[in-house]
């Protein structure tokens, strides 16, 4: 349909500036049909125009505007212009829109990669020729080592089961568990061991008459299978847990100088290599040695705190903020700055679920000390309130 040049003119004013019409011209306007399906004409080509890409339809529609609205000559060109003028602000409002729109979805990408996630079940297995397999949740293994052990994947991590028969060769695997990561493995004679973050252990594929001998940075849980016959042996930084079947933890991560062997049940001896001193531990009984002198001193303790983080829980008993900051570091990565040294001696009791976002854990922490957490990133400022 032909439409005269005021009618479109008027119909442009009504939908881009309708503050400059008073509202009885505009009901007057509207009594004739042709100027609603006018009106009906150009509001459609809006509307198609605001759920479209405009980059692809807009040349389209707006020779499709031209086409239906434009037939004579008088004063095209201005209004032509000013629907252009019309359709560029729609682009523009719609482009600005978008812009908006996926620069707050960046916003909100960023800050979830600044909530700092709890640490998964993940490690680095590496055989003995030196191959690394890398080890995540939900994933299958099945590697026969030789022809009398494989390594497969359980529930809960890897087990190293009997295969057939034949000589025992003597070959070692290595387990790493990265910052934010922990694993656990069954070895090859039974014994559970459940391997905290940022630590690693090194163990034969099939252990051979005599002792059964790993070697454990970090922090692990052993739940030692019973052999009267073949004592388990962890061997650390300058000590020596011995062991015939019982459960215990030791942690040589070494925040404070100390190395921790903290009996749950059972009976281990822990010598030092350093100064050849030897304690005998009963159920909760912990020994700390020093990890400069050697020296080993044994007392008795509430063996859940040093335990609790197999069962997937943090807790704290009047531990050092600068303690707790370094336990949470290994969990969720991050650095870790002091406006004032000074807080590092701030104390904090509480017991908090390893699956938290860190925000929610200093939240936690942050109601029951003096201090604020300034959280940029990956890196944290401990600030005094």
């Amino acid at each position: 349909m032909s439409y005269k040049d005021d009618d479109i003119e008027f119909a442009n004013r009504l939908l881009t500036r309708r503050e400059e019409l008073n509202d009885e011209e505009v009901t007057a306007w509207l009594k004739e049909k042709n100027h609603v399906e006018l009106l009906d004409e150009i509001a459609a080509i809006r509307q198609k125009l605001s759920g479209q890409s405009y980059g692809e339809n807009g040349e389209e529609e707006f020779l499709h505007l031209e086409k239906s609205i434009y037939d004579q000559k008088s004063r095209r060109m201005t209004l032509r212009w000013s629907i252009a003028a019309s359709i560029i602000l729609l682009v523009g409002l719609f482009v600005g829109r978008t812009i908006n729109g996926v620069r707050d979805m960046h916003e909100e990408q960023e800050l979830a990669k600044n909530v700092m996630q709890p640490g998964t079940s993940k490690a680095i297995l590496m055989m003995a020729d030196g191959k690394e397999v890398v080890l995540e949740q939900g994933q299958n293994l099945n590697i026969l080592l030789n022809e009398r052990v494989r390594v497969a994947t359980s529930n809960r991590g890897i087990v190293y089961e009997e295969h057939g028969k034949g000589v025992v060769t003597e070959e070692y695997n290595k387990l790493t568990t990265p910052i934010g990561g922990e694993y656990s493995l069954v070895l090859s004679d039974g014994t559970k061991v459940f391997l905290n973050a940022d630590s690693e252990l090194k163990y034969p594929v099939e252990f051979s008459d005599g002792k059964r001998i790993v070697d454990l940075k970090g922090e692990a849980y052993f739940e030692v299978h019973k052999d009267s016959l073949r004592p388990f042996v962890v061997r650390v930084n300058g000590a020596e847990v011995t062991v015939l079947g019982t459960s215990f933890n030791v942690n040589t991560y070494g925040d404070d100088g100390q190395i921790y062997t903290t009996l749950v049940n059972g009976a281990v001896r822990v010598s030092s290599v350093k100064n050849g001193q030897a304690e005998v531990l009963k159920p909760g009984m912990q020994s700390v040695m020093d990890v400069q002198s050697g020296q080993l001193t044994v007392r008795e303790v509430d063996v859940e705190p040093y335990v609790a983080w197999r069962e997937g829980r943090f807790v704290f008993r009047a531990m050092t903020l600068d303690l707790i900051m370094r336990q949470l570091q290994r969990w969720y990565d991050f650095e870790v700055f002091y406006q004032n040294p000074e807080l590092k001696d701030y104390e904090f009791r509480g017991v908090i679920k390893r699956d938290m976002d860190l925000d929610k854990v200093l939240s936690v922490i942050k109601v029951t000390t003096n201090v604020d957490f300034e959280v940029k990133g990956k890196v944290i400022t401990i600030i005094k309130r």
